[in-house]
């Protein structure tokens, strides 16, 4: 099944024009009048300026032109054209009258009948399902008073108690291993690779790969546990770990791990209604214990016992880290599991569900509808109740499916003194702009240091691996 997650936010295409080789290197990125593009005023005027780095003089001939839209938290849109003639200030100013966000996308056109120019190899560090890989685009733009964004809903009246309640039902499980099989392939990887299965509450166990490095003495490794996207691919085992760490890769739904096509394809069936592909059906998301989430938030807490049970396990540090629906069960961490350390969420999923229920307000046009039921489940509600630190690795100002709106509302409800965010200008969902890109690192407190992981950029400093 293609990922829907990853196809949120791309406007219906336009009719596009023949491939152009010549921008095939060409970066297209844009900047804001003020150093951190997420740091604006009520009211105030916003300066967007557009660059197109690496481009050849014949790009900017007049026979192209950049076609931009504004959009945001307001309700408002414009539109205009800036033609690449070389002279015309490539810039687009605009403002919002209340905090939010404002979007800017652009592409790169045919003057002569206004086509999206496309190129002949895609953008790079563009995921392969990010449709507008090979257009000539940038979308981000800024946010204003984000310190004042709410999420749209209130949080249940017995949020704790419920959980308290899934608690209680994952304690009457024993988290008994129901299967630890070796699949390292020979004694020259730095770690060891187990497929494991353990017991869990709901309707699946926890299942998923699990790294130790070779000769690790007792009580001796942090731990990380894992979290996927959104989807229905099928885990692969990892080819190694690493060597200063205990990693536990777990996948969302604990189906088997090593079984052939015909079991994963009827696997995949099994766990979407008839209308709904998993996690959508709003008639399983009436009612907290119905939702799809449910059992996938029981097994990521018995993850954390099964780590915590192992001897290399130092005692002290237990880390969530995942991306988009791994972000949301990152931050479901954040406040369900007591001794974490710290939490990395990436772009993460589920922040402030049902944002329509402000005026004004953007909604992703992929989402989750909200309901009494899948409100147990919005992050921005577990976030009030992070007992570790929660380092927000990227919030992407262009990403239209893990709105900045709804992020700025996550981190708002975070501890102040044990939060972080990167956010960087022009990154999409599925797409971090290569280096130097606008991004700012918001640290707060006891002098919390932003993660700095693979895939996140921070001003123009290089990544650590």
């Amino acid at each position: 099944m293609k990922n829907a997650c990853f196809l949120v936010g791309s406007l219906c295409l336009a009719a596009l024009s023949a491939s152009a080789g010549i921008f095939d290197n060409v970066l297209f990125r844009a900047a804001t009048d003020k150093a951190n593009p997420a740091g604006y005023a009520v009211g105030e005027k916003i300066s967007l300026t557009f660059t197109l780095a690496q481009a050849p003089k014949e790009v900017f001939s007049g026979a192209y032109a950049i076609d931009w839209r504004r959009w945001g938290d307001d309700g408002k849109e414009a539109k205009g054209r800036l033609p690449l003639d070389g002279k015309t200030p490539l810039a687009v100013t605009t403002a919002l009258d209340r905090p939010g966000g404002v979007f800017v996308e652009a592409f790169v056109v045919n003057a002569a009948d206004g086509k999206r120019v496309r190129r002949d190899k895609r953008a790079p560090n563009t995921h392969s399902w990010e449709e507008s890989g090979l257009d000539v685009q940038f979308i981000g733009g800024a946010l204003v008073a984000p310190d004042q964004i709410k999420p749209a809903h209130a949080e249940p009246a017995d949020f704790d108690a419920f959980w308290a309640r899934q608690k209680r039902r994952l304690a009457d499980v024993p988290a008994t291993v129901l299967e630890r099989k070796e699949v390292t392939p020979n004694d020259q990887t730095v770690a060891r690779v187990w497929a494991v299965k353990v017991a869990c509450a709901g309707p699946r166990p926890v299942t998923g790969y699990l790294t130790i490095p070779r000769n690790a003495k007792p009580k001796s490794l942090k731990a990380t546990c894992f979290f996927h996207g959104y989807g229905t691919s099928i885990q692969g085992a990892p080819a190694d770990g690493p060597d200063d760490q205990i990693t536990f890769n777990v996948n969302a739904h604990g189906y088997d791990l090593g079984r052939d096509k015909a079991y994963y394809d009827a696997f995949n069936i099994g766990i979407r209604t008839s209308k709904d592909i998993y996690g959508f059906s709003a008639w399983q998301n009436e009612y907290p214990e119905g939702c799809y989430f449910n059992g996938m938030a029981l097994r990521l807490m018995r993850a954390f016992d099964f780590v915590r049970s192992l001897p290399e396990w130092d005692g002290r540090t237990l880390i969530a880290q995942g991306g988009s629906q791994g972000g949301l069960q990152s931050m479901w961490a954040a406040g369900l599991v007591e001794d974490l350390t710290v939490s990395r969420p990436e772009v993460p999923w589920c922040a402030d569900l049902g944002p329509d229920a402000v005026p004004g307000r953007v909604a992703p046009g992929w989402r989750i509808a909200w309901t009494p039921g899948i409100a147990y489940y919005d992050c921005v509600n577990h976030a009030k109740r992070a007992k570790g630190r929660v380092e927000i690795t990227r919030a992407g100002l262009g990403d239209t499916c893990c709105m900045p709106s709804s992020i700025a509302a996550l981190y708002n409800n975070l501890p102040a003194d044990r939060r972080s965010i990167v956010w960087v200008q022009g990154s999409k969902h599925g797409y971090v702009p290569p280096m130097p890109n606008q991004s700012v690192s918001l640290p707060s407190g006891r002098t919390v240091a932003p993660y700095q992981g693979a895939d996140v950029f921070t001003g123009d400093k290089l990544p650590t691996k």
